[in-house]
């Protein structure tokens, strides 16, 4: 009981010793909290960098002049999508007809593309598409017969929302010799949605959509050979970037080559990834930098912090000289000289827990864990303070208090 009584004197005897200590640890604290706070900003932003700069991999022609109207195997396309990857936006080219059976040596009768979601043709848009009632865009990512039409080609046709059409559809290939087409019967397809006729960079929208999987599926069925005309995919974790282009060979995927006169095969990939990996790059010379003087900037905490502890105690050498002669251990009166100075820089870390919440914009946790460290840094930097100034004896210090007083 007395040993907090004496640490509650040392508290209430100089309130401006305790103020300055109060605002010391403030200010550290603060500035741990900017230091740390940057440090942390900067690792999340390494870390959600694939969210705000997607890094993806497009399938193009072998010379790379090309991104879609190309003829890309299902065996490639599995072995890219079974990567670590997201987001597949891809599209296979066919055709139908709606009256009789097409001749495939004339010409198309109705344009049809299958399509895995609407983003993966620029003149078909999710946010201009009108759906049944029980559908929405989700409905490309099936394997169900269902299609959008194109407004003016439905109204031409005398078609509606929900109406199932018996077509003749033929799958679509492309090649160095143009485009051929493979009878693959007549399937029977709902109408969930419409869409406007658009025309973007000189290509119109197709009179139909379907989704794209279940086009695969009634291919494959017929017998018939299966491409896609374009795919793109996005990378879940852009920051293995390395291993992913590694990986590609061994999928049938080559670096693109300029000098190659292949049009129409989609073996390349080309990688959007030219501002990712600077933006990475930055981001993580600017984490090193913070990472190799984090241990000496906390060393700076504790010099500093042991420097404002000797100085505002020093004046207090007196009374633990009193104290040592009246036969009290040094151990003792270092004990209370620390627990009152710890307690005053944990109020001041206290106080400084606002200023990092509300505006440096830090977490709880976050903060809580800066108040740990500079608690420990604090424990340190007094513990030294008080090593320097127990540095003397205890006779010599009276008598020199004694013959300044005289």
């Amino acid at each position: 009981m007395f040993f907090l009584t004496e640490v509650k004197y040392r508290l209430i005897r100089s309130p401006g010793r305790s103020i300055i200590l109060t605002l010391v640890s403030v200010m550290l604290v603060c500035s741990m909290g900017a230091y740390m706070g940057n440090a942390q900003t900067t690792q999340r932003a390494l870390d959600n960098l694939a969210e705000s700069i997607p890094v993806t991999a497009r399938v193009v022609s072998r010379d790379g002049s090309k991104i879609s109207h190309l003829s890309i195997t299902t065996q490639r396309y599995d072995a890219l999508v079974s990567a670590n990857v997201q987001d597949v936006l891809c599209t296979a080219e066919a055709a139908a007809k709606i009256n009789g059976r097409q001749d495939t040596s004339s010409g198309r009768d109705v344009t049809v593309f299958g399509i895995s979601h609407p983003d993966a043709l620029t003149t078909v848009q999710k946010d201009d598409m009108r759906f049944l009632d029980g559908y929405d865009g989700t409905f490309l990512n099936s394997i169900e017969p269902l299609c959008a039409l194109d407004e003016g080609f439905a109204r031409a046709n005398g078609l509606e929302l929900g109406d199932k059409l018996n077509i003749s559809f033929y799958s679509g290939t492309s090649s160095g010799s143009g485009r051929g087409y493979a009878d693959i019967g007549v399937q029977q397809v709902k109408i969930a949605a419409y869409y406007p006729n658009t025309e973007t960079n000189g290509e119109r929208s197709p009179n139909m959509v379907v989704p794209i999987s279940w086009l695969r599926a009634v291919t494959e069925q017929a017998g018939a050979e299966f491409s896609y005309s374009s795919l793109s995919v996005v990378l879940c974790d852009p920051m293995k970037l390395n291993s992913f282009k590694e990986a590609l060979p061994s999928m049938a995927f080559y670096p693109v080559d300029h000098g190659c006169a292949d049009m129409w095969t989609g073996n390349a990939v080309s990688m959007e990834d030219e501002l990712f990996i600077k933006t990475a790059e930055e981001l993580q010379a600017n984490l090193l930098i913070y990472q190799r003087f984090e241990a000496m900037f906390f060393l700076l905490i504790v010099l500093m912090v042991m420097l404002v502890v000797f100085l505002v105690l020093r004046v207090s050498r007196t009374d633990m000289a009193i104290a040592s002669s009246l036969g009290e251990s040094r151990k003792r009166i270092g004990g209370v000289h620390f627990t009152s100075t710890i307690l005053t820089q944990f109020g001041g870390g206290l106080v400084a827990q606002f200023a990092l919440i509300f505006q440096i914009g830090l977490t709880l946790q976050e903060t809580l864990q800066i108040f740990i460290v500079y608690l420990v840094c604090a424990c340190a930097g007094t513990v030294l303070a008080l090593l320097q100034l127990f540095r003397f004896d205890t006779l010599s210090l009276l008598t020199k208090s004694e013959g300044s007083n005289e």
